[in-house]
C-alpha cells in the first residue's frame, strides 16, 4: 500500500481490452497516440491503480513507448525489441569453472532475494503469459546445437559467462543470482510478511513462444513492470522471458536478462529524444537502453539527452532488492582486515579500505574486476595511516575486444620501509558522460592481491560486551477509531493507534498498517499494507471506494509483533 495511490484489484480481461481500445492500443501490443474514448479516463484510472502509477504517467508510457503493452489483467509489460548487433570479433566465452558447477552457481548465497537463471526449459501455467496465449506445454530451454536435453562444452561456457555478467549487474544488491533451481518459496511471495522471494529469468529457444507473445515482430525478451515484490498473485507475473530463437550470443542473452529483470524491479527504458532505447556512446550504454557496448551500467540519466532521470539504484532497492551491506570502512581508521580478497563496490560513494599490516621492500597491490564485461572501473590507492596517497593507479578505460573493456582494473607498486599501509578501492568514471561515463554505475565485484605486506596484526579486540537482554517482538498496538475523511474528493480515511504496552526490549522501528476491504458480511476481500515511521500514531490514506477496516503491527529488531484488533469498518469519504 502506498500513499497515494494504492494498489487495486486486477482488472478483468475485458476491462483491460476496453482500456487498450480507448487508448487506441491493442491490449497485447503496439502503442498509439489517439485520445481516450469517452469512458477512457475511468478505465485509465483503474489501470493506473493496478500499476501504482498516475493516469497521466500510464497514458504517457503507453503512448510514447511502443514496446509497452497492457496484459489481460491490466498490468504493464514490455516486449523489448531485438536490435541487430555487429560482430564484435570477441573470442567465444570460455568456462571458468568445471562443468559440474554450471548449475550450482550463486552470487550471494543466503540472500533473501533471488534471481534464478533458468536455462533448461520450464512449464509455464497460470500466468499472465498464458493469458496472452502462451502454451501450457513445456517450453524449450537454451541450446546452441539444437539438442535441448543435454548441454555441450560450448553451452556450459556460455551459461557460466551469462551468470557471471548478470551477477555483476546485480552485485550492488543483496540478491542471489543463481543457476541452481531454488525451492518454490524462494521465488514466490505469499504476502507482505514474506521476505524471501525473487524472480525467474527463463532463457528459451522456443520459437512458438516467441511468435505467440511477440506476434509479427522480433523481440529479445518480455517482462512485467514492477512485480518483483508483488504481494498478491506474485506467481502470475512470472517468469521474465529471454528469447534465443533469433539471437543466442552471450551479450544478447545477458543484456536481455538484466533488462527484463530490471523491468520486474520497476525500471522504465533509458532513451533519448529520438529513441526509446539509448544506444550509448560506443564505450558505454545503459542497461535499460539497448547499446552494444563493452561497458553497460545502471543509470541515473546523466548521459546527454536522457529522457529518463530516474535513479536506477534507488528504484531497484525500493522495489524489492535492497542494497548490499558495505564490505569495509572508507578510511584507514575504519579499514577492514584483509582476510578475504573478494569485495564489492555497491554505491558511487563506497570506498573499500583494507589494512595491509606492516609492509617492507617492494609492495605490489592489484585490484582486478570481474573477468568478463565488468561494470566496475577501479581506482586503486596505497595509503599511509594518515596523509595523502603514496601511490595511485587508474588506467584509462578503452573498448578492449568489444565485449570486455580494457583499463578497468588497477595495479601499483611502492617501495616501503616497515610502515603500516592501507589499500583503497574505489569505483570511478571515465571522461565525461558524452564520451565515457560517470562513477554512478561503476559498481561490481573485485579481487585484491597484495605482496610485500603482513596483513596484520589485527588491532587489540574490544572487550566483550555484557550480554544484552533477550529481545522479543513487540506487543500489539492499540487500534483507534477509523474515521472517514472530509467530504469531497479525494476519498480518504483517517486511522490512529497507540504504541504497544511492551516493546519487547527494543525500540519500535516502524509500524505496518494494513487496510482490509470488507464486504457486507465483514469478510476481507482485499488487503494492502504500508509502512509508517516509528513516531507516527495517526495517518490519513487515499483509498478507493468501499468499506475498509484497519490493523496495525509494530516492528522492532526482533521482527513483527502481533497485529492489533481490527478497527471498525468505514467508507472512504
Amino acid at each position: 500500500m502506498r500513499r497515494p495511490p494504492g494498489r487495486s484489484r486486477p482488472l478483468l480481461a475485458a476491462l483491460a481490452a476496453a482500456l487498450a481500445a480507448a487508448l487506441a492500443l491493442p491490449a497485447a501490443g503496439a502503442a498509439g497516440s489517439a485520445a481516450p474514448a469517452p469512458d477512457g479516463d475511468r478505465l485509465l484510472e483503474d489501470a493506473a491503480r493496478v500499476n501504482d502509477m498516475t493516469p497521466a504517467a500510464l497514458r504517457r508510457l503507453l503512448a510514447e513507448d511502443d514496446t509497452a503493452a497492457l496484459s489481460s489483467s491490466g498490468r504493464v509489460f514490455f516486449r523489448d525489441r531485438r536490435v541487430a548487433r555487429p560482430d564484435s570479433g570477441a573470442t567465444p566465452p570460455k568456462a571458468s569453472l568445471p562443468q559440474s558447477q554450471t548449475f550450482l552457481l550463486h552470487s550471494f548465497p543466503g540472500a533473501q532475494r533471488t534471481i534464478y537463471l533458468d536455462f533448461d526449459g520450464a512449464t509455464v501455467t497460470g500466468t499472465g503469459w498464458n493469458d496472452q496465449g502462451l502454451k501450457t506445454s513445456p517450453l524449450l530451454g537454451f541450446s546452441l546445437d539444437g539438442s535441448y536435453s543435454t548441454f555441450n562444452a560450448e553451452e556450459h561456457a556460455l551459461i557460466q559467462t551469462v551468470w557471471q555478467r548478470v551477477a555483476e549487474d546485480y552485485a550492488p544488491f543483496a540478491v542471489d543470482v543463481t543457476t541452481q533451481p531454488p525451492a518454490p518459496g524462494a521465488i514466490d511471495r505469499a504476502g507482505p510478511g514474506d521476505q524471501v522471494y525473487g524472480t525467474t529469468a527463463l532463457v528459451t529457444g522456443d520459437r512458438e513462444a516467441l511468435d505467440t507473445i511477440c506476434p509479427g515482430s522480433t523481440c529479445s525478451g518480455v517482462g512485467f513492470l514492477d512485480v518483483f515484490d508483488e504481494t498478491s498473485g506474485h506467481a502470475y507475473y512470472q517468469p521474465a522471458l529471454t528469447f534465443t530463437a533469433e539471437s543466442s550470443d552471450v551479450f544478447n542473452i545477458t543484456e536481455t536478462i538484466s533488462h527484463e529483470v530490471g523491468h520486474n524491479l520497476g525500471l522504465d527504458h533509458d532513451g533519448n529524444a529520438s529513441e526509446e532505447y539509448d544506444a550509448g556512446n560506443g564505450l558505454w550504454a545503459p542497461i535499460m537502453g539497448s547499446g552494444y557496448a563493452p561497458i553497460t551500467q545502471w543509470s541515473n540519466g546523466d548521459y546527454p539527452g536522457a529522457d529518463n532521470k530516474g535513479d536506477d539504484l534507488v528504484d531497484i532497492a525500493a522495489n524489492g532488492a535492497p542494497m548490499r551491506a558495505d564490505d569495509a570502512g572508507g578510511t584507514p581508521a575504519t579499514a577492514a582486515a584483509l582476510t578475504a580478497t573478494r569485495g564489492v563496490i555497491s554505491t558511487r560513494t563506497d570506498v573499500d579500505v583494507y589494512r595491509l599490516g606492516t609492509c617492507s621492500g617492494s609492495v605490489s597491490v592489484t585490484a582486478t574486476p570481474t573477468s568478463t564485461s565488468p561494470d566496475l572501473d577501479i581506482e586503486l590507492r596505497l595509503l599511509p595511516a594518515s596523509g595523502p596517497a603514496l601511490a595511485t593507479s587508474n588506467p584509462p578505460a578503452g573498448t578492449g575486444d568489444g565485449e570486455t573493456a580494457s583499463g578497468m582494473g588497477a595495479a601499483l607498486t611502492h617501495s616501503a620501509s616497515g610502515q603500516e599501509l592501507f589499500a583503497a578501492v574505489d569505483g570511478v568514471g571515465h571522461g565525461t558522460p558524452s564520451t565515457g561515463y560517470s562513477d554512478y554505475g561503476s559498481l561490481g565485484f573485485y579481487d585484491l592481491a597484495v605482496t610485500g605486506c603482513g596483513y596484520g596484526p589485527d588491532p587489540e579486540p574490544e572487550p566483550e560486551p555484557e550480554p544484552e537482554p533477550e529481545v522479543t517482538a513487540p506487543d500489539a498496538p492499540t487500534i483507534g477509531k477509523a474515521r472517514p475523511g472530509r467530504r469531497g474528493k479525494p476519498l480518504t480515511i483517517k486511522i490512529s493507534w497507540s504504541a504497544p504496552a511492551d516493546d519487547g526490549g527494543a525500540a519500535v522501528t516502524a509500524y505496518e498498517v494494513s487496510a482490509h476491504k470488507v464486504d457486507k458480511r465483514g469478510q476481507v476481500r482485499q488487503t494492502r499494507t504500508a509502512e509508517e515511521p516509528s513516531t507516527t500514531r495517526k495517518v490519513q490514506y487515499l483509498m478507493p471506494r468501499g468499506r475498509w477496516a484497519f490493523t496495525v503491527v509494530a516492528v522492532n529488531s526482533a521482527g513483527q509483533g502481533a497485529a492489533s484488533a481490527m478497527s471498525r469498518s468505514v467508507r472512504a469519504r
